[in-house]
């Protein structure tokens, strides 16, 4: 059981240090996968503010987008 143990914290700890080196070769598809998930979460917040008939969801993307 402690080997098992010991294998597993040994392989957690490898993957989050390897993680940052994936992220900075890739970082173009993390840019294009982080614009998508903004995208999503914009699109599905308009729609809740349509379908409650508020004008949130203009406020919502002036809050997302131009306070970089």
């Amino acid at each position: 059981m402690e080997n098992s143990y010991n294998q597993f914290i040994a392989i957690g700890a490898a993957l989050m240090l390897s993680a940052p080196a994936v992220l900075f070769m890739y970082r173009d598809a993390v840019s294009r996968i982080t614009e998508a998930l903004l995208d999503a979460i914009e699109l599905t917040l308009a729609r809740r503010a349509q379908h409650s008939g508020s004008r949130h969801g203009d406020e919502i993307h002036q809050t997302l987008f131009t306070h970089q």
